[in-house]
């Protein structure tokens, strides 16, 4: 058996169903509580990466979006960790994924990988870091706080099984519409602006509203339709105006091969949320109700009062609570340097 572990960049593209046999080992409770069946994944990740790197030709940014290094051992990719810059501009970046398959837990080996990830970020400018962790994986939690993360915000993901919904008419809403994909990305000012009040000060020190994150290229628009038909789904967009101000935002991905999850994104206005919350929920669940699912997903920040107990009325159940931890990346790489005498045995 070969025992020497190697660290190499994660291959767009190429790495996509082991990335994906990996993750539905080192996540099954994950994919258990959102009710997904991680064999399906393979093919959507798969369409989504060769998007991402056939987009990047003409956006080279864009390839930023999608990176990664793996631990292979035993001729078996063993760890991963997948990152990307918040946006197509900017110093923030995000860890989206750390997974170690059980077989090889316990090494290091995932520690060994953070420490290329924070390097390869500050050599592509970045100077901060985030990612997030559910509140009941005390061992990563700690892993983090070791390496200098701040735990700055909490939110709940929560899902609903079809059926589950108390039935009810959503009330009248003044001044909501239905709009485009177009209309939506011509509002990209107004969203932004929404998401800068919707956004705890807290949060925006660690991943601060660009304009990066709304404002979307004539290619992106151009391919958009083209890449949700490939992605087996269905974007339906509607806004809320008072007194010619945009104060609430909704937005639904609607899957439509019966064998993922539903999605539902919601943006209130703080001083609209008691008004709003309820009818808006209900409208999108009514909405998603036409199409079979897995159920219906749903994030949402812990400080949302009104929005939350509107998902609980309307039969959404807490399936994780996340802690979203931020790092600079300097701490974090002299942190990791502190511990690398206990990382033996890998070479690159």
């Amino acid at each position: 058996m070969d025992r020497l572990a190697t660290i190499r960049p994660y291959r767009l593209g190429h790495d996509t169903e082991e990335a994906c046999r990996l993750e539905a080992a080192a996540f099954t409770e994950d994919y258990r509580r959102m009710g997904e069946d991680p064999r399906l994944e393979s093919k959507r990740e798969r369409n989504m990466e060769r998007l991402i790197v056939w987009i990047s030709r003409a956006i080279p940014a864009l390839r930023l979006s999608r990176l990664g290094y793996v631990v292979e051992q035993d001729r078996r990719m063993a760890s991963i960790v997948l990152f990307a810059r918040d946006g197509l501009k900017g110093t923030c970046w995000s860890i989206d994924a750390v997974g170690t398959h059980p077989d090889f837990q316990r090494r290091g080996l995932a520690k060994r990988l953070l420490g290329r990830v924070f390097e390869s970020i500050r050599e592509h400018g970045g100077e901060s870091c985030t990612l997030k962790v559910r509140r009941d994986n005390a061992a990563a939690y700690r892993l983090y706080q070791a390496l200098g993360f701040t735990h700055f915000h909490t939110s709940h993901q929560m899902r609903r099984v079809g059926g589950s919904t108390k039935k009810g008419r959503a009330s009248h809403v003044d001044g909501l519409g239905s709009i485009d994909q177009g209309a939506w990305y011509a509002l990209w000012r107004e969203r932004l602006a929404l998401s800068v009040r919707t956004t705890p000060s807290h949060v925006l020190e660690y991943k601060p509203v660009a304009e990066s994150d709304f404002r979307r290229s004539w290619l992106i628009r151009v391919l958009g339709p083209w890449a949700m038909k490939l992605g087996g789904c269905r974007f339906s967009q509607w806004i809320v105006r008072k007194e010619g101000r945009l104060v609430a935002t909704l937005r639904t991905r609607a899957d439509l091969t019966g064998n993922r999850s539903h999605e539902i994104r919601l943006s209130i206005d703080p001083d609209w949320r008691s008004e709003l919350a309820d009818p808006l929920v209900q409208m999108a669940c009514d909405y998603l109700e036409k199409f079979a699912s897995k159920g219906t997903l749903i994030e949402v920040g812990g400080q949302e009062t009104a929005l939350l107990n509107a998902l609980t009325d309307k039969g959404f159940e807490d399936i994780s609570v996340w802690h979203w931890l931020g790092v600079s990346v300097d701490q974090a790489i002299e942190a990791l340097r502190e511990h690398e005498s206990g990382l033996d045995n890998v070479t690159v």
